[in-house]
């Protein structure tokens, strides 16, 4: 593995370019693993929050919101944002 320093290096004798580091929305592989990230996130929070942590039942709320790892469910998102309050 490089140093960022070497990547640098690499940049600048033009070995590589920027591109060499990017990810763009259209790949594939990104969004499977933002998928993949968002459903383990969801489990996380949900379980957390059915063991009463406050912080994951705000999460837990906004994944519910945002369709993050679940499918958008105001009402959902709604009672752990107020259960979180209590």
């Amino acid at each position: 593995m490089k140093t960022p320093e070497q990547y640098e290096k690499l940049l600048t004798e033009g070995k590589i370019d920027a591109n060499f580091f990017k990810i763009t929305e259209l790949n594939d592989t990104a969004i499977k693993l933002r998928q993949k990230d968002d459903i383990y996130g969801f489990i996380y929070y949900e379980n957390g929050a059915m063991e009463g942590n406050k912080f994951a039942m705000n999460m837990l709320s906004k994944y519910y919101r945002e369709g993050k790892g679940c499918k958008i469910d105001k009402g959902k998102a709604k009672y752990w944002e107020q259960k979180a309050k209590q």
